[in-house]
């Protein structure tokens, strides 16, 4: 049978194996470093405490096994490509200890689905003194060091209001929107648990720079105005045209001077694909950017090998107006859902769906969530950088019988939603039924947001499991702690 395998086992990833599972067409195999998923725009909440990833988290060995998949633990290292074979490096737990060893795995077809990772743009000790939210291990770490900073300034003999932690966010993308809200949010609670000494407007202190000229930079002003007027509210500091150009361990400091003193800084501002994947293929490496994306054709297949395709943040998709597809949780579900369709018979195998139906990309749940994919305007803007070969492009073989049949993957804007925790969420709705954008605030756009996430459960687990799932949030509510205080 050929073997599709599959690395990165993010959403795209994840409902990409999932759905080709159950077309049982294929061998397929999802390779990922960790062995549960949590979903990206999620990773903020996780942070802040006001997440259960226990009941949120989804097994990839039972996810597999429900449908008809297999999973293998590893990080990818490199690739084989003539003999067709992906390197797998050894796999170790907290302690070092190693769980699984270096190791080969053979495909016929291979699709990275890595995603990205957060770019500090080079700043001077970003690296060194900021907690970067690409992961749920780095959302568990601010989580440990919130949780820790709150049980010190409980203990400091200061009078209500003198200023006990401060929290600095970098980039006022949906991410760093989303955290600053969900702080405020965790905050409020936390005082109810014996840290009189952290009330939210008082002794907790949230500032959120941005060095674009508004916040939300890559979404309508309309949306950026109100989500700043609802972070006002919260008593969220909110710097713009503000760029960062050294972090320390207790400041942060401004291109224009100015300093903050921080207890915790956070670097949520900008994302760019892994560094490793330019070095792909040893010395006959696969195509990429300045931003690292594996450079791919309209039909997601990378430019110097017919058998690897790329989608999600990691690879660099044109579209007819010679653009790219940008790096957002929305762009990577329509990539995958376009791959589950049309794989089959781009590599010319047959699926149950005997004539290619043309692709749909307009799904709502796929409108953009903060997330992950969550960048502010300096790396959105730098994503339509051009493309660099590094080195010369081998022939491509002809196409499999009907693969030309193939419509080309065609980005759908759906618009976005930000969460702002509790007490509001803000959007801004595309399609044919909006005849161009419709903005959305309050109940209905937290509503929409909470949409979002079960139409998520809902493509990996199905109506029955969804439901369990749903059920068992709204248990939990009546008996656990509103913040993980541990």
């Amino acid at each position: 049978m050929h073997r599709i395998v599959i690395v990165g086992g993010g959403a795209g990833g994840l409902a990409l194996a999932t759905r080709l599972g159950r077309q049982v067409v294929a061998d397929v195999t999802l390779v990922d470093a960790t062995r549960t998923h949590v979903w990206k725009p999620l990773l903020h909440q996780l942070a802040a405490g006001s997440f259960d990833t226990h009941a949120e988290e989804i097994e990839y060995l039972a996810q597999a096994r429900w449908n008809n998949f297999k999973f293998r633990l590893g990080r990818l290292e490199n690739i084989d490509r003539k003999a067709k074979q992906i390197h797998l490096a050894a796999s170790v737990d907290e302690s070092g200890n190693e769980i699984t060893p270096p190791s080969t795995l053979p495909y016929d077809t291979l699709v990275i689905a890595v995603g990205s990772q957060t770019n500090d743009f080079g700043t001077k000790g970003a690296a060194e003194h900021t907690i970067k939210l690409d992961t749920p291990q780095a959302a568990r770490q601010f989580n440990d060091r919130l949780i820790n900073a709150c049980l010190r300034a409980q203990t400091v003999p200061r009078a209500p209001g003198s200023g006990h932690l401060t929290v600095t966010i970098v980039g006022a993308g949906a991410t760093g929107v989303e955290l600053a809200a969900e702080l405020h949010a965790a905050a409020r609670v936390l005082a109810n648990f014996g840290f009189e000494n952290i009330h939210p407007e008082r002794d907790l202190q949230i500032v959120l720079l941005e060095a674009a000229p508004r916040v939300l930079s890559q979404l309508p002003e309309r949306l950026s105005t109100a989500a700043v007027r609802e972070l006002r509210k919260l008593s969220v500091e909110v710097h713009t045209n503000e760029k960062v150009v050294e972090v320390t361990a207790d400041s942060v400091r401004m291109a224009s001077g100015r300093v903050i003193k921080s207890n915790i800084t956070v670097w949520a501002a900008g994302v760019k694909a892994n560094p490793f994947l330019k070095s792909l293929g040893g010395t006959d490496v696969l195509e990429t950017n300045k931003l690292n994306q594996l450079v791919v054709t309209d039909r997601l297949r990378t430019t110097r090998d017919s058998n690897i395709f790329a989608f999600g943040d990691c690879a660099a998709c044109p579209q007819p107006d010679g653009s790219l597809v940008p790096p957002r949780a929305q762009s990577a579900y329509q990539q995958a859902m376009y791959l589950a369709q049309h794989l089959p018979t781009l590599i010319g195998l047959y699926s149950r769906r005997s004539v290619p139906q043309p692709v749909v990309n307009a799904s709502a749940a796929a409108t953009s969530t903060s997330a992950a994919a969550s960048a502010s305007a300096t790396s959105t803007t730098a994503t339509a950088t051009s493309t660099t070969a590094t080195s010369k492009p081998t022939a491509t073989p002809p196409s499999p019988p009907g693969a030309d049949t193939v419509p080309p993957f065609l980005y759908m804007d759906r618009g976005s939603l930000v969460s702002l925790a509790e007490y509001s969420s803000v959007g801004s709705l595309m399609g044919s039924l909006t005849k161009g954008s419709l903005f959305v605030e309050g109940v209905i756009a937290k509503f929409m947001y909470w949409g979002l996430h079960k139409q998520h459960q809902l493509a990996l687990s199905g109506w029955r499991r969804t439901i369990l799932v749903t059920l068992s949030e709204l248990i939990d509510r009546t008996y656990r702690p509103r913040i993980k205080l541990h």
